[in-house]
């Protein structure tokens, strides 16, 4: 393209997209008087005409050549093709389309950079120099663990044999505290550790065969393996991202609206994908794009309220459904046999309630007063548009796979009514994602963490190992005489308060899954006997499960920061909010304590 080129007009149709690899380009409009408005410039790397191609309309600009351009041009066919066959790109191009619609309503500044320049560091990734000193000081936390290990296991031992511990608790009891040590100091990664516990209780003489292999015929295995079919199978779509842009549409589109929308919303689509991590990955980058459609500065206020409306609602609201996390099936899988028998999704949701109501409440006060817009915004309602018309209709693929969603989520809750558990209903979805090609068997291979289906199931025969060896009983007898303490009066109260805040402290030096795996293990029988069904502490350790008071405490908080591209948050800007956060888990259990009295949960 020659220099002075115009190479669309204003008004034309919109039939190719362009990417520039060499030149540069002005874009400019024409005034209502008839005089030339300029835009923007645009360079290399940068592509144009993407507009009237996603909404569908004449061209909203004309191009100028302002030097001689090299030039790709993709058509629409080709263009709608390629979106319709890779969603990841779609959802490219509406942030894209957000930047440049939300950019209509500002002066031009000054000509954008290359695109290669046009992001942000990621406030994830460190210098050489401070990579070098991460890696020094890594080795010698490793070093450290090691020392631990050798030195204090042989000691540990040596003391439980001089108090009479049997030989089977003393193998038990040194695997854990070793596991533990792996995980805090990262010996080892959390999989390999977690196949090893019943692995080496069976070889040194602990269990049994059955025993130890019992977690790979639990009923928790097969329902969690048919569900991360499911979510294999959404996280391949764009129906999760479809959801929640169609519910926000329909929002009232000033901030309060719209942040009360993300939250609700967040609410509602947690029981369809089990990972706290996926949800906020996979909606994060629409905050960015909310961001823009209403016109927040990065990094203020605003901003970060809605960043953290999608990390509490999407992330930390888990606890709320049985299917909200596979953390909330690893706490199943280490119940005693009866109670986890007797828990279903109706059940799990109605325990869950009072807890539920109370920090949803207090968590969207929280945020909204801390980090309301000072100004009032409404949102650039054609930047939602667009998005949606970039989206498209539904697939063939998502129009199947919602059904076959909405069929597994009936079965789930009519349980009581048909008689098929759960786990059956989940892996009847499976069958039928593989035989409608929802899920292809790629998906099967790639995207079901075989891995971590593994290590759930070996975790929870390591819980089977320690209830049929008789250890909980020898642990109760020990401190029974501090147990009657929290017997009678507020006493069962104060143990639910006391778990809360000494696993926020535990969470402080111990990642999330060994932690709670820990305390469930250990409070269950001490729950037991005071009188408190242990699945309300469960419940207890997975609301507290994921605080972030330092950045790297949370994984959900680091997927947040690098969904919204760095743009949006600060971790120093949210410190406070994460102590708020202790202080509604403890309002929330006092609130909920009467309810689980009522239901029978909590003896009088």
């Amino acid at each position: 393209m020659k220099n002075g080129s115009i190479i669309f007009k204003e008004g034309d149709v919109g039939d190719a997209l362009y990417i520039i690899t060499e030149g540069s380009a002005r874009v400019f409009a024409l005034d209502a008087d008839g005089s030339t408005k300029t835009i923007n410039s645009i360079g290399p790397g940068e592509c144009f005409g993407e507009m009237a191609l996603l909404i569908g309309e004449m061209r909203s600009a004309s191009i100028l050549a302002e030097s001689d351009m090299v030039l790709f041009r993709l058509t629409k066919k080709r263009f709608d093709k390629i979106v319709d066959e890779h969603h990841s790109i779609a959802k490219h191009f509406m942030r894209v389309l957000a930047k440049r619609l939300a950019g209509a309503h500002r002066p031009v500044a000054r000509a954008p950079k290359q695109l290669h320049d046009s992001e942000p560091d990621n406030p994830l990734q460190m210098g050489s120099s401070e990579s070098v000193n991460f890696a020094r000081s890594s080795n010698r936390f490793v070093m450290t663990g090691l020392g631990v290990i050798v030195l204090g296991i042989p000691f540990l031992t040596h003391l439980m044999v001089s108090n009479g511990f049997q030989y089977p608790h003393i193998i038990i009891i040194d695997l854990l505290v070793a596991a533990m040590l792996c995980w805090t100091f990262g010996l080892a990664s959390f999989n390999l550790v977690s196949v090893a516990l019943p692995v080496l209780s069976l070889m040194l003489g602990a269990t049994s065969v059955s025993v130890a292999y019992s977690g790979f015929a639990n009923r928790t295995f097969f329902l969690l393996l048919g569900i991360y079919a499911v979510v294999a199978a959404l996280s391949s779509t764009g129906l999760i991202f479809r959801a929640s842009l169609w519910l926000i549409r329909k929002a009232p589109l000033s901030y309060l609206g719209q942040t009360l929308t993300l939250a609700v919303t967040g609410l509602l689509l947690t029981p369809l994908l089990l990972s706290g991590n996926a949800r906020v990955a996979l909606v994060s980058p629409l905050a960015l794009d909310l961001s823009e459609a209403l016109r927040l500065p990065n990094r203020s206020p605003g901003a970060v309220g809605l960043s953290m409306t999608v990390f509490i609602f999407f992330g930390q609201m888990s606890f709320a459904t049985l299917n909200g996390s596979f953390t909330n099936l690893l706490v199943i899988g280490l119940l005693p046999t009866d109670i986890a028998a007797s828990l279903t999704f109706n059940s799990w949701a109605m325990i869950a309630l009072p807890l539920v109501i109370v920090f949803f409440i207090l968590m969207y006060v929280a945020i909204f007063y801390l980090y309301r817009s000072k100004n009032k915004q409404t949102i650039n309602v054609a930047i939602l548009d667009a998005q949606v018309a970039t989206l498209g209709p539904l697939t063939r693929q998502e129009k199947t796979l919602l059904i076959i969603v909405v069929a597994l989520i009936t079965g789930i809750l009519s349980e009581n009514i048909h008689g098929v558990d759960s786990a059956i209903v989940a892996m009847l979805t499976f069958i039928f994602l593989g035989v409608t090609k929802v899920l292809s068997e790629k998906n099967i291979r790639t995207d079901i963490d075989w891995n971590f289906l593994i290590a759930f199931a070996s975790l929870v025969s390591f819980g089977q190992i320690i209830n049929t060896s008789g250890l909980n009983a020898v642990f109760v007898d020990y401190i029974s005489p501090i147990l009657e303490l929290f017997r009678g009066g507020g006493g069962k109260l104060i143990f639910l308060i006391f778990t809360g805040l000494l696993f926020f402290v535990v969470r402080l030096v111990v990642p999330a899954t060994p932690a709670l795996l820990v305390n469930m293990l250990a409070l269950t029988p001490f729950s037991l006997k005071i009188g408190i069904n242990p699945i309300v502490t469960g419940i207890v350790l997975l609301m507290c499960l994921n605080p972030w008071f330092f950045p790297q405490q949370c994984s959900m908080f680091q997927n947040l920061v690098t969904g919204t591209q760095g743009k949006l948050i600060d971790h120093k800007q949210t410190i406070v909010l994460s102590f708020i956060y202790v202080a509604v888990c403890i309002v929330a259990i006092i609130a909920a304590y009467p309810f689980w009295q009522m239901m029978g949960l909590i003896e009088r």
